[in-house]
């Protein structure tokens, strides 16, 4: 027969149904699901605390701002303005640090043209366990991604 929870955890465990929707039937559920809530925010934490993950995130708010680009004129000056934003802050903080870093880099790269280009014809795509991850590409908005 399940026992209560102890008044200290019902709090706890209110705030876990809250954010789990989940119905905390007694108390060695509210502490399973408190260690994996645990589990889950220190992962979380390592993913948004990743470098690659805020350059991605980055590129694709990029890509966001570059659904109507017409011509590299349009892009640089798109590119410009986002450094120009950074540039007017007095302090960055780590993820603005990181996105202007990657801004710089696209500017210099792209709009410069000091970057290799990518192979023509090859499709975007990366392997992610077993399977495979396929990009529609920066300047295709109709195509979705798989």
């Amino acid at each position: 027969m399940p026992k209560e929870l102890s008044n200290e955890k019902k709090a706890l465990a209110n705030l876990v149904e809250r954010i789990n929707d989940n119905e905390i039937v007694n108390e060695e559920m509210g502490v399973l699901s408190l260690r994996i809530h645990k589990v889950y925010s220190d992962a979380i934490k390592n993913y948004f605390g990743s470098k690659a993950v805020v350059q991605f995130n980055f590129l694709e708010f990029l890509k966001g701002f570059s659904k109507n680009v017409k011509s590299p004129n349009d892009f640089e000056k798109i590119v410009a303005d986002i450094i120009e934003q950074f540039k007017a802050k007095e302090t960055l903080t780590w993820i603005e640090q990181n996105e202007y870093a990657m801004a710089k880099k696209v500017y210099r790269d792209v709009c410069l043209g000091k970057g290799k280009e990518f192979e023509y014809g090859k499709e975007l795509k990366a392997d992610y366990d077993d399977q495979e991850i396929r990009f529609a590409g920066f300047f295709n908005p109709n195509v979705e991604q798989k």
